[in-house]
């Protein structure tokens, strides 16, 4: 069975997006001449979008992820 094969569209998408934004942000580090300090920030970039982007992927295939704990709850409750 291939792994990820339901979310192969999601992957697509996901990597098309973080490869474009990634590719510019190293284009301008050539550009501006930042040296291997702009590539670390790239690589960093990187990994911030692809975090970005699964933390919504996640929250939807598990819902209970966004549910409050008992423990807020109770507090809340006396809170009020």
């Amino acid at each position: 069975m291939l792994l990820a094969k339901k979310d192969l569209g999601f992957i697509c998408r996901s990597m098309i997006i973080t490869m474009v934004i990634s590719s510019s942000a190293l284009l301008a580090v050539r550009l501006r001449g930042w040296g291997i300090t702009g590539v670390w920030w790239g690589l960093c970039l990187f990994f911030a979008l692809r975090g970005c982007q699964s933390v919504p992927r996640l929250l939807k295939l598990y819902p209970q992820l966004r549910q409050r704990s008992s423990s807020e709850s109770n507090v809340a409750a006396l809170a009020n």
